[in-house]
């Protein structure tokens, strides 16, 4: 059920999250030096990758935590601070479940549509917004 506390959750994980990513990755861009690669976004998107599945098990199997501290912890802060976490999830769960196709699937259809979208949404802007180019 959707109550204030869980937008709350949500609210204050999101934010800090978001910050969270903006620090990191501005950190990492300054240690590695601002390139085509982008390395502050890797980063962030690597770990977490790799809190999304230590802090599911953790709160599901270790903590056996309320619905709430999901709520601030993965679907807001990693939420915030990036989505590839839950990507991620969802493709090892296929994969550890013995749908390798469909975790393939995943993994393309991801890729492509959000390149996909993201150049839709440049072509879109440039012919709806006054820019010059």
């Amino acid at each position: 059920m959707m109550s204030v506390s869980s937008f709350a959750a949500v609210a204050i994980g999101g934010a800090l999250g978001s910050v969270g990513r903006y620090w990191l990755a501005h950190q990492v861009n300054l240690l590695m030096g601002f390139s085509s690669i982008a390395w502050g976004t890797f980063s962030v998107n690597l770990i977490g990758s790799f809190v999304i599945g230590f802090i599911l098990i953790a709160l599901q199997e270790w903590l056996h935590a309320a619905a709430e501290w999901r709520l601030l912890l993965v679907v807001g802060f990693l939420g915030g601070f990036t989505t590839f976490s839950s990507f991620s999830w969802d493709t090892y769960t296929m994969l550890i479940t013995g749908k390798i196709g469909l975790a393939l699937l995943n993994v393309l259809a991801n890729v492509v549509f959000s390149l996909a979208g993201t150049a839709l949404g440049v072509v879109f802007a440039r012919w709806l917004l006054p820019i010059n180019h």
